[in-house]
């Protein structure tokens, strides 16, 4: 995560951790997936995945990961695709989703990824209107 980032964040009040992607499952089902198990979901998680997740006080709530995906690769070789962004409802609008997204980016570019896709459903538009980062697809 870039340092400027890293210095809003914490201005934010925001504890942002990176974790295990399997970690993120239990909330992306809650918020994102209610209707799948947690088996199927880690079934379509990339071998790759970087996962970061917003703990207040402890308690988990907002998560995403980035990775590689076959279908974007096909279409851009050196892209990956931000995956499982989930916040819970009471935390929304506190910049939760943002500073994950970014933090994800980052993290994208760092490993020299020259683009990322990100498609939002359902709550994502308000982050994606927010935050808009140069090269993502």
């Amino acid at each position: 995560m870039s340092t400027e980032r890293a210095k809003q964040e914490a201005a934010a009040g925001l504890d942002i951790r990176q974790m295990p992607v399997a970690e993120t499952r239990e909330l992306r089902q809650a918020v994102l997936r209610p209707h799948e198990s947690l088996e199927y979901l880690a079934e379509h998680e990339p071998d790759d995945a970087f996962a970061l997740g917003v703990f207040e006080e402890d308690r988990l709530i907002a998560v995403g990961f980035i990775g590689r995906d076959g279908e974007v690769e096909a279409r851009e070789p050196r892209a990956w695709r931000v995956r499982g962004m989930a916040t819970l409802s009471e935390a929304r609008g506190r910049g939760a989703g943002g500073a994950i997204l970014a933090g994800l980016i980052d993290h994208g570019r760092r490993e020299r990824r020259d683009a990322c896709l990100v498609q939002c459903a359902r709550f994502g538009a308000g982050v994606l209107r927010a935050w808009r980062a140069p090269g993502c697809l």
